[in-house]
């Protein structure tokens, strides 16, 4: 079977380091963005924290692409900071190649990295951030908005989700797409970051 290809842009990466990259990613479907917008952003500084100008300029260009932060240590709040900038996954500089394909990978398919630290890190943090801000005139989740919110908070994939709801792919995307609305989140992982026992509720399953 023919491998699926999608284009990446890049941002701060050296002339040298990002064709390695380029020549190690073109192996697994990923190419250079020219004639075609890409699919996600890749930005990345090798020795400590890029400018979070750089990941909103990213983002400014490129408003419809997932970006994936490639970069050194850094702290819960400089992370926070960078995910309300745009970014929707991080992989350190430390870590394997492999990382860097689940992570482009993932935020392709919109969804979130269920394990590990850095996966747990944004969750508690964005957690932390939307209970101070969130207001009680949010539209109420129906009982079936609900189930997919909390198995979105697990981690699971759309497709995961219709198997354990025994419901079609795209039933599970539209009702994705209203939990989005309802809670005025952007991505996945802001939703999964919601606790749902504060959210107003409706009965019913539509």
């Amino acid at each position: 079977m023919e491998q699926a290809q999608h284009a990446f842009a890049s941002y701060g990466w050296d002339l040298l380091p990002i064709e390695a990259v380029s020549i190690a990613l073109s192996s697994h479907g990923w190419h250079p963005a020219r004639s075609v917008p890409p699919s996600l952003v890749l930005v990345y500084n090798p020795y400590s924290t890029v400018s979070i100008e750089t990941v909103r300029q990213a983002k400014s260009d490129y408003p419809n692409a997932g970006i994936v932060l490639v970069t050194g240590k850094i702290s819960e709040s400089e992370l926070v900071h960078f995910i309300e900038a745009g970014v929707t996954a991080y992989v350190g500089t430390n870590e394997p190649f492999s990382d860097l394909l689940e992570a482009m990978q993932m935020t392709l398919e919109n969804c979130s990295r269920s394990s590990g630290r850095v996966m747990r890190l944004v969750v508690e943090n964005i957690s932390a951030l939307s209970q101070q801000s969130r207001s009680n005139d949010l539209m109420p989740l129906t009982v079936r908005e609900q189930e997919i919110l909390r198995l979105v908070s697990q981690g699971f994939s759309n497709k995961e989700i219709a198997s354990q709801l025994s419901i079609a792919p795209n039933t599970v995307k539209h009702h994705v797409h209203n939990v989005l609305d309802k809670l005025r989140v952007k991505n996945r992982h802001q939703a999964a970051a919601v606790d749902i026992r504060v959210l107003p509720r409706k009965t019913g399953s539509s």
